[in-house]
C-alpha cells in the first residue's frame, strides 16, 4: 500500500496535466457550440462562447485560432 502513495509533486504534476487537458476540452466545445450559434443566425451567442473559447488561453488549438479570426483579434 505505501508504494502506491503518490508524492506531493507527482499530484502536482497530475493536476495540472488534468487543468490542461480540461481547458483543451472547453476550447474545442466552446468554439463548436458558437459555430452551431453562428448556423442558426444568433451572432451574440456565437460571439461570447467564440470569446469563451479564447479565454481558454489554447493558442495551440485550431479551434482558438479560428475564434481570434472570427472575432478580428488575430
Amino acid at each position: 500500500y505505501l508504494n502506491k502513495v503518490k508524492s506531493t509533486e507527482q499530484l502536482k504534476e497530475e493536476l495540472l496535466k488534468e487543468a490542461q487537458d480540461l481547458r483543451q476540452n472547453l476550447c474545442e466545445a466552446y468554439f463548436y457550440i458558437g459555430t452551431k450559434y453562428l448556423i442558426n443566425g444568433d451572432k451574440n451567442s456565437a460571439k461570447e462562447y467564440f470569446q469563451k473559447c479564447l479565454e481558454t488561453k489554447t493558442k495551440n488549438y485550431i479551434e482558438y485560432q479560428l475564434a481570434e479570426i472570427y472575432l478580428g483579434k488575430n
